[in-house]
C-alpha cells in the first residue's frame, strides 16, 4: 500500500506535472507543453532513444527525423519493458518508461491505445501502482485528455487510494488541464495545429511575452495599498464576497491532511488514521487539538492485537492531541481513560507514566497526581520515580508558563508540594524510608516545601523502625518540619476552629441581636421562635441561631421555610433582613462556598466598602457558570442559594447599606478564592485604599466611570475584621513578620487591632518555634489586663468573667519574673509593633492557641508555661470545654513522646544525645 502522503514522499524521479507546469512559464515556444520525464534538459524533452543519441538538443527537428526514419518511440517495446519492470517491482524505472510514453510525439489514436495498454498493466496490482496511475493521468491531462482521465483514472484512485491521494490528484489534474487550455489558446489562433506549422515554429524564433510580462501589462501603474482587514483589492468589500471566501475556506479544510485525519477518526477508521497521523507528525504539520481524538486513544488501550509498547505509543500519539485544560469547553475528568489505565488487570507502569506526563503538560497535573503518583513510586525503582517527578513537574511548569506566566510560580509551588508529598507518603507506607529521605528538601538551599502532615507520616515510620540507620534521621526530619523554608502549615492549622468561631461571634455583635438559643433537632420549635422574633426589631434572633436552623433544615432537602423567613424579614425591616442575610452568608462561608457569600451580598446590598471590580467579576462568573451548565455531560450542577433570587426579583424596600460584618465576610470570601501571592497583595492594597479614602479605585474603565457609593457617616463598612483574612494568608506565605507589619498599618489607619489579630500573630510565632516573640505579645497583653482589673477594682465595677463570650478574668493573675519562658526585654525593630496603646486583654482562645502552637513546634517548656498561666486565671473542669480538653490531651501526648525519645536515645547511646536536652534550651530563631 502506497503511503497516504505519496505526493510528498515518492521518488524524485516521479516529478509532478504541477512542478513542470511552473517551469513551462519561462520556457520558449519551441518546447513541448509539458514533461514529466527526468531526462528533460534545457527546455527540450528527450525520449529514451534521444537521451542516448549523439545528436545535440539544439539541432533542428529535420536532422533528428533524418536520423530516425521510424517513430521516435517504439510503443510495443516500451509496453513490454514496462510489464517486465512492474513484474519485478522496479517502480523507479517504470516511472521513467511511463514518462517516455506520455512525452512521445505520436498520432492521437496511437497515444490513446498506449494509454489503455498501460492502464491494463497497472490495474493488475492497484494498491502498489497507485502512484504510477496518478502519474499517467496527470501526464495525459497535460496533453489535453483531461476528460478521458477523469472517466478512466479517477474511479480507480477513489477505490484504491486514500482520501488525501484522491484530493491531491484532483488538484494536480485540474492544474494540468488548465495549463493545457492556456497553451492551446495562445498557439491556435488562426488555424488548427499541424506538423508543418510545428516545424515552421521550431525554425522561427519570434519573441513571445512571458506570463509575467502579460500580467504586468494588465496591472495598473500603481497598486492600492493593502489593508489586512480588507478581503478585496480591486472591488468594494461586500457580504457576498466575504461569505464566498469563508465558505471556500471551510470546503478547502476537508482537503487538508488534518481535515482528512479528523474525518477518518469520525468514521472510526482508526488504523488508517494512525498511519496518516504518523506521516503528518513526521512532516511536522500542526494538528489542531480536539476531543474527538480521545476516542482513538481509548481504542488503543482496548486493542489486544498490538504489543504493550505499541499500545503505549498509539495511546500517547492520540491523547497528545486532546486540548489543554484552558481550551476545553467544559471541565474534563477523563473517567474512561482513568479506568482503562489505572484499573487494568495488568498495570503498565510505562503507560501510567506517559499518561501522567501528558496530563501534566495540558494543565491536569492536580487531577492526575493523586491517582498515579503513588502507583509509580510504589511499584518502580528509585531512579524511575525520581526522573518521573522531575519530568512531571517540568511539564506542569511548561504549561503554566505558556498559559498564565504570572500565575505560574504559585501553581508550580503548590503542585510540587502535593506531588512530592504523595511520593514520600507512598514510600513511607511501603517502608522504603531511605528513598523518602532522598526526596526531602535541602535545608541549606530549599527549592520546595512539604506539608507537616507529610513530615509527620515519615516521622512515625522512622520512630517505629528497628533499623538504627533510619532512627538517626529523626532529628533531621524534625528540623525540616519546624522550618518555614521547608514546611508548609496547612490552612486548618492557621485558621483554628476556635479562633474562627470567636471571630464570627465578634462580628455578630455589630448586628445588635439577642443571645444565641439552642433548639437541638427540634425544627418545629426553632421555626416557631424565628417566625415570631423576626418581626421584633428589638429582639432579633442571633445569627448563630439562624445558622443552626439553616444547617438542620437544609439537611432535610427542603428550602420553603427559609424562603418564607427571608421574605418576611424583607417585608418587615432592614434590620431583620441584615440579620438573616448575614446568617445566610455565614452559612455559606462555613460550608466552603465563597462564591455564594459574594452572590448573596450583591443581591441585597449596595456595593459600598468592598472592591467593586473583584466582586462583580466573581458575581458575573457565578451567573455565567450557572447559565452554561449542561447536566447531560455528567457535570455536577453549580451550587446556588436556597432563595430563588433572580434579576426579576423585586425588593419591596430596595437594597440595603451593608454593615461592617457583611463587608468582612466578603473580604474573607475574596481572600479564599485568591490563589496567587501577587493577586493577594493587590487585593490587600485595595483594602488599604478603601480604608483610607472611603471608596475603591477599580482598574476596569467602565466600573471606574461610575461614581462610587460613599457610606453614610453612621455606617462604618470597613472595620478591623476585614484585615483578619489577610493576616492569616500573608503570614502563611511570608511568615509572622509580615503579620506584624500588617498590624502596624492597621494602627496607622486608625483601626485598633483586636484580640483576634494578636491571637493570630502570637499563635503564628508559637507554631514556628519563635518562643521569645510569642511570649512578648502575651506578657504585654497580660500587663494591660492587670491594669484594667486594678482600675475596675478601684471603681467597684463588676467585671463579667465571660467578657466577649469567652474572656476569663482573675485578679490573681501574675507572671513570675524568674520564668525562663517569659523573658523581660524591651521592644526592638524586629519585634511586633508596640502593643501598649489600647491593648486588649488576653482571653481563653489566645491561651489555647499559644498552647496549640507550641505543641506543633514541640516546644514543651513553652507550652507548659502557657498552661500554668492559664490555670491561674481559669479553673479547669473536665467536660466543660472540648477545645481545652483537646489541647490538654495533646500536651500530655507531647510529654510522653519526648520522654520516650529521650529514653530511646539514651539506650542506643548514639551520636545525637544533644537532642535529648529540653527543646526550650536550644537556640531559638
Amino acid at each position: 500500500m502506497i503511503p497516504a502522503s505519496w505526493a510528498l514522499l515518492r521518488s524524485p524521479r516521479a516529478v509532478l506535472a504541477r512542478a513542470h507546469i511552473d517551469k513551462q512559464l519561462s520556457r520558449s515556444p519551441y518546447t513541448h507543453p509539458i514533461s514529466i520525464n527526468h531526462r528533460a534538459r534545457h527546455g527540450t524533452t528527450l525520449s529514451y532513444r534521444h537521451s542516448h543519441s549523439s545528436v545535440g538538443p539544439k539541432e533542428t527537428v529535420e536532422k533528428r527525423e533524418v536520423e530516425f526514419a521510424i517513430d521516435v518511440l517504439d510503443g510495443q517495446a516500451s509496453i513490454r519493458r514496462l510489464a517486465g519492470l512492474l513484474e519485478v517491482g522496479n517502480l523507479d524505472e517504470a516511472t521513467t518508461v511511463i514518462g517516455d510514453i506520455v512525452d512521445s510525439v505520436i498520432p492521437a489514436d496511437r497515444s490513446l491505445e498506449l494509454f489503455r495498454q498501460v492502464k491494463r498493466l497497472l490495474v493488475e496490482a492497484p494498491e502498489t501502482n497507485i502512484s504510477l496511475m496518478t502519474q499517467l493521468g496527470i501526464g495525459y491531462a497535460s496533453r489535453g485528455h483531461a476528460t478521458l482521465v477523469k472517466k478512466e483514472i479517477i474511479p480507480f484512485v477513489r477505490e484504491f487510494g486514500t482520501p488525501e491521494v484522491l484530493s491531491q490528484f484532483q488538484i494536480d489534474l485540474d492544474t494540468a488541464a488548465n495549463h493545457h487550455a492556456d497553451l492551446s489558446s495562445n498557439n491556435d489562433v488562426f488555424e488548427e495545429s499541424s506538423q508543418d506549422y510545428t516545424s515552421v515554429m521550431a525554425e522561427a524564433s519570434p519573441h513571445q511575452p512571458s506570463v509575467m510580462e502579460v500580467v504586468e501589462r494588465k496591472l495598473p501603474a500603481l497598486l492600492p495599498e493593502h489593508r489586512p482587514d480588507d478581503l478585496s483589492i480591486f472591488e468594494d468589500q461586500s457580504e457576498e464576497y466575504e461569505s464566498y471566501i469563508a465558505s471556500d475556506a471551510r470546503d478547502h479544510s476537508t482537503l487538508l491532511s488534518t481535515g482528512v485525519l479528523a474525518n477518518l477518526v469520525s468514521d472510526r477508521k482508526y488504523s488508517q488514521a494512525y498511519s496518516l497521523l504518523q506521516e503528518i507528525q513526521h512532516l511536522e504539520i500542526s494538528i489542531p487539538p480536539s476531543h474527538i481524538y480521545e476516542a482513538p486513544a481509548q481504542d488503543a488501550l482496548r486493542n489486544d492485537r498490538i504489543t504493550p509498547s505499541q499500545r503505549v505509543e498509539h495511546f500517547a500519539a492520540w491523547f497528545s492531541l486532546v486540548p489543554p485544560a484552558h481550551l476545553s469547553a467544559t471541565s474534563q475528568k477523563f473517567p474512561e481513560v482513568f479506568r482503562l489505565i489505572t484499573q487494568a488487570s495488568l498495570t503498565d507502569i510505562i503507560l501510567v507514566i506517559r499518561f501522567s506526563l501528558i496530563m501534566a503538560s495540558k494543565g491536569y497535573a492536580d487531577l492526575v497526581a493523586p491517582r498515579t503518583v503513588s502507583t509509580v513510586f510504589r511499584y518502580s525503582t528509585p531512579e524511575i520515580g525520581q526522573n518521573f517527578v522531575n519530568e512531571f513537574l517540568a511539564a506542569n511548569e511548561s504549561y503554566w508558563m505558556g498559559y498564565k506566566p504570572w500565575d505560574a510560580p504559585y501553581r508550580c509551588k503548590k503542585t510540587s508540594t502535593n506531588v512530592r508529598g504523595l511520593a514520600i507518603r507512598s514510600l513511607a507506607y511501603s517502608k522504603r524510608t531511605q528513598e523518602c529521605l532522598a526526596l526531602l528538601p535541602n535545608p541549606n538551599n530549599p527549592e520546595f516545601r512539604l506539608t507537616r502532615y507529610t513530615y509527620d507520616v515519615l516521622l512515625r515510620r522512622l520512630e517505629v523502625s528497628k533499623d538504627p540507620a533510619d532512627r538517626k534521621y529523626i532529628p533531621v526530619v524534625e528540623s525540616l518540619r519546624n522550618q518555614e523554608a521547608t514546611a508548609v502549615v496547612n490552612n486548618h492549622i492557621n485558621c483554628d476552629a476556635l479562633t474562627v468561631l470567636a471571630e464570627e461571634a465578634n462580628m455578630a455583635t455589630d448586628l445588635k441581636t439577642t443571645n444565641p438559643v439552642q433548639f437541638g433537632n427540634d425544627l418545629v420549635a426553632a421555626l416557631r421562635y424565628l417566625k415570631q422574633s423576626i418581626l421584633d426589631k428589638n429582639n432579633l434572633p442571633h445569627p448563630f441561631t439562624l445558622n443552626d436552623f439553616m444547617k438542620s433544615y437544609l439537611a432535610t432537602g427542603r428550602t420553603r421555610a427559609l424562603q418564607m423567613l427571608l421574605d418576611r424579614a424583607i417585608r418587615t425591616s432592614f434590620r431583620a433582613t441584615r440579620a438573616i442575610v448575614f446568617a445566610e452568608m455565614l452559612y455559606y462561608r462555613r460550608m466552603g462556598h465563597p462564591d455564594l457569600v459574594i452572590e448573596t451580598f450583591v443581591d441585597h446590598f449596595y456595593l459600598s466598602g468592598v472592591p467593586r471590580e473583584e466582586v462583580l467579576s466573581r458575581y458575573n462568573r457565578i451567573r455565567r457558570h450557572r447559565q452554561e451548565y449542561n447536566g447531560l455531560n455528567g457535570e455536577r450542577p453549580p451550587p446556588g442559594r436556597f432563595y430563588n433570587f433572580s434579576h426579576d426579583t423585586v425588593l419591596p424596600k430596595g437594597k440595603m447599606w451593608p454593615a461592617s460584618a457583611h463587608c468582612n465576610l466578603v473580604f474573607h470570601a475574596l481572600v479564599s478564592i485568591t490563589l496567587t501571592d501577587q493577586a493577594l497583595e493587590r487585593l490587600y492594597q485595595k483594602l488599604l485604599y478603601i480604608a483610607t479614602e472611603g471608596r475603591d479605585e477599580p482598574d476596569n474603565k467602565f466600573i471606574a466611570s461610575i461614581h462610587p457609593l460613599h457610606a453614610p457617616s453612621r455606617w462604618m463598612t470597613i472595620s478591623s475584621g476585614a484585615f483578619t483574612p489577610f493576616l492569616r494568608r500573608l503570614m502563611m506565605d511570608s511568615g509572622p513578620e509580615r503579620g506584624a507589619k500588617l498590624l502596624s498599618e492597621m494602627v496607622q489607619l486608625g483601626h485598633k487591632p483586636t484580640v483576634y489579630h494578636y491571637t493570630e500573630l502570637a499563635g503564628n510565632y508559637a507554631r514556628t518555634g519563635n518562643v521569645d516573640k510569642a511570649f512578648l505579645i502575651l506578657n504585654q497583653m497580660e500587663e494591660r489586663f492587670k491594669k484594667e482589673v486594678a482600675q475596675e477594682v478601684e471603681s467597684n465595677v463588676h467585671v463579667d468573667a465571660g467578657r466577649r463570650g469567652r474572656k476569663a478574668k482573675s485578679a490573681s493573675l501574675t507572671t513570675p519574673a524568674h520564668s525562663p519562658a517569659a523573658p523581660s526585654r524591651s521592644m526592638s525593630s524586629t519585634t511586633p509593633p508596640n502593643l501598649e496603646p489600647g491593648l486588649p486583654a488576653p482571653d481563653l482562645v489566645m491561651y489555647i492557641s499559644l498552647m496549640r502552637g507550641f505543641i506543633i513546634s514541640k516546644e514543651l517548656p513553652a507550652a507548659q508555661e502557657v498552661a500554668r498561666r492559664l490555670q491561674l486565671l481559669h479553673t479547669y473542669r473536665p467536660g466543660e470545654d472540648q477545645y481545652l480538653e483537646d489541647v490538654y490531651a495533646d500536651l500530655q501526648k507531647l510529654r510522653e513522646e519526648l520522654a520516650s525519645k529521650a529514653r530511646s536515645a539514651h539506650d542506643s547511646d548514639n551520636d545525637f544525645s544533644s537532642y535529648t536536652q529540653p527543646r526550650g534550651n536550644r537556640n531559638r530563631r
